[in-house]
């Protein structure tokens, strides 16, 4: 291995500008499995090679590029710190990733590392769960029948949603900017994963983070193609789709999931709209209260079954699960844009989507060798896209605000307002006090639904009622939670526990990584499949096989033995989650009639909003947290 010099890395760098090839949406499927790029580890060695890279880089970026030329020099920027990595074996190529559990040492190493979630799924799931697969016949049958039938909203039938909401927005003084600043840009990468699954054209997010020269370049052409001065590629709008099996019948294309991946660029474009959009929605306080979804540091499926919890609290509650048949692939585009124009969006953006949209195309990828012909999306949203959060929010909005207009729903004990639904996302949850309530809320959802043509799921749409009715079974999933009609909170934990403590032994039996790397996996599946209950079931006791965490705190250890130091750390997590989560629902309280209600009423959940104090609530906690040991010591003996 000779020496890195800038010579080197500039000649490296001109061999692949002069052999690249523009991306063709219509390459076969080893073309665009060829392209992928390599992930990088980072060390002194590929940090080195990246600086000069950039240096390279800065000489090349000309005022007069194109998008296209930059991404192309990206591409070819990035290849040559690969290249060069090579020798040093920094570099894990996308093809020495199995698609089955590896059963030698330093291949399940070499996949924990580089690839941690492909490593806890080829570990967990079950091979006979994968009973075959659909033929591209049925695939594209399937989807293209979705995607390619064009739909419109009914605008008779809409008038009353759309007169409705530009009375509401009227009242409201609104400024709009396009443009994205440096730090817009920085946020948009910030948030984005280095190393998620790239597009087409092979590019991953991590490269626009470390080279630098082109982000500032990127800026410039961002604002451009906002604002209507510059044209993307066609490349940029088309999607590389994997589906994933939901369960069931895996031969029918339908049982599937669709996750596309777009292109690094235009998603890091999309992810920059998306904060102005969201900063514009929330400035202007646009969005319903009632919807937990997709909102940043909200805690959203906790928020939403809070909310449904204090709501099947009340005596007497009639309501509805309420299901939406491919909700997000079948959303009409025209409604996005009329809504989003309504909600007076800046034009720049508006437009870019419009523009966007009208090219919208994918193609179906099913490992290990399915790829279909390119599918144009004539309605829905890329499930995988930043800004398929925000529209399917804006498609949405109107409902909440409909069914708050028919002045029906469930009276709380305190406080005036009346709760009528909760949502996350598209999952809808209606609440009544009486049938005839419940039914005038129904009606409006099927009436919503039907002006901008989108179906309700009836095999899917079920009704409740509390007190619940003789011989009647009711049991429901919401959000990933057995309901009955209520949360079953000791039933889950125990399905919660065992299922964590199944995982673990199948990890510590099946595996042959470090023990280090074991008690990391356990830590972190411990953050994913338990953690994300806390404020939402009501935990008494933490199975010893949940205790694998260092964290001390002197105002939690007194409570436990020396040799539970663990234990203590589960009980400091579970009361900081708790007040974090507190904080923000008192702090949205502030400004929302709806959120107040509902922390003047939740004297049900874990978080106990109705005491407002936060050092009062941790005592409560602590208090709790002694008499269940107490009582524990008392039933051993």
């Amino acid at each position: 291995m000779g020496e890195i010099t800038k010579e080197l890395v500039a000649q490296t760098f001109e061999n692949f500008l002069r052999s690249y090839r523009k991306v063709d949406p219509n390459d076969t499927l080893d073309r665009i499995l060829e392209r992928q790029l390599p992930k990088i580890c980072i060390n002194d060695t590929s940090k080195l090679i990246i600086n000069k890279v950039n240096e390279v880089l800065s000489a090349k970026l000309v005022k007069n590029l194109s998008i296209e030329d930059l991404h192309t020099l990206t591409y070819c920027g990035a290849k040559t710190v690969a290249e060069l990595c090579e020798p040093h074996r920094l570099v894990y190529h996308q093809s020495e990733i199995p698609t089955k559990f590896p059963e030698d040492a330093t291949d399940q190493e070499k996949l924990f590392h580089h690839s941690p979630q492909r490593f806890r799924r080829l570990l967990f799931d079950d091979p006979s769960d994968n009973l075959g697969e659909p033929s591209e016949e049925n695939i594209k049958q399937v989807w293209t029948g979705l995607w390619e039938e064009e739909s419109h909203y009914k605008p008779e039938e809409a008038l009353q949603y759309i007169e409705a909401e530009i009375a509401r927005i009227e009242m409201k003084k609104i400024r709009t900017n396009s443009e994205i600043r440096m730090a817009d840009l920085n946020r948009a990468l910030k948030k984005k994963k280095n190393w998620s699954p790239p597009g087409i054209d092979g590019v991953q997010t991590f490269w626009y983070k470390k080279f630098k020269p082109v982000r500032k370049a990127l800026l410039q052409k961002i604002n451009d193609v906002i604002k209507g001065k510059q044209m993307m590629p066609e490349f940029f709008t088309v999607g590389f789709t994997e589906l994933h099996s939901k369960g069931g019948n895996t031969e029918d294309a339908s049982n599937y999931r669709p996750i596309t991946h777009l292109p690094a660029i235009y998603k890091i474009i999309t992810r920059c709209v998306y904060q102005k959009i969201f900063q514009h929605y929330t400035c202007y306080n646009i969005l319903a209260d009632e919807q937990c979804g997709g909102r940043k540091d909200c805690y959203g499926i906790r928020k939403a079954l809070v909310i449904d919890s204090v709501a099947l609290d009340q005596e007497e509650v009639q309501g509805y699960y309420v299901d939406f048949k491919k909700a997000f692939d079948s959303v009409p585009h025209d409604w996005i844009l009329k809504v989003l124009r309504i909600y007076k969006v800046n034009e720049d953006l508006v437009t870019f989507l419009e523009k966007g949209m009208s090219k919208w195309k994918t193609r179906i990828h099913l490992k290990p060798n399915i790829l279909t012909s390119t599918i144009q999306l004539k309605k829905g949203v890329f499930q995988g896209d930043s800004t398929s959060v925000i529209l399917f929010w804006t498609a949405i909005n109107p409902l909440s605000f409909a069914l708050r207009a028919t002045n029906v729903g469930l009276k709380l004990r305190h406080g005036p307002t009346l709760l009528s639904h909760v949502l996350y996302m598209d999952d809808l949850k209606l609440y009544a006090s009486n049938p005839e309530n419940l039914r005038t809320n129904y009606n409006e959802v099927e009436k919503f639904t039907r002006a901008i043509s989108m179906i309700i799921n009836e095999k899917k749409t079920h009704k409740f009622w509390i007190p619940e009715r003789i011989n009647t079974k009711m049991e429901a999933v919401y959000l990933g939670y057995i309901q009955s009609p209520k949360i079953k909170s000791p039933e889950t934990i125990y399905h919660k526990v065992r299922n964590f403590d199944d995982k673990c032994k199948k990890m510590a039996s099946e595996t042959k990584i470090s023990e280090q790397d074991k008690a990391n996996f356990k830590k972190q599946y411990m953050f994913n499949s338990i953690f994300n209950s806390f404020g939402t079931l009501h935990w008494k006791l933490f199975e010893r096989e949940l205790l694998k965490t260092e964290v001390k705190d002197k105002k939690i250890l007194p409570l436990v033995k020396e040799r539970n130091k663990d234990l203590a750390a589960i009980y400091l997590k579970l009361i900081t989650d708790m007040c974090k989560i507190r904080r923000t629902f008192i702090e949205e309280s502030r400004r929302s009639d709806f959120i107040k209600s509902i922390v003047e009423n939740d004297n049900v959940t874990p978080l106990r909003l109705s005491v407002r104090d936060e050092s009062e609530y941790v005592k409560l906690v602590v208090a709790e947290i002694k008499e269940k040991k107490q009582r524990k010591v008392t039933e051993r003996e």
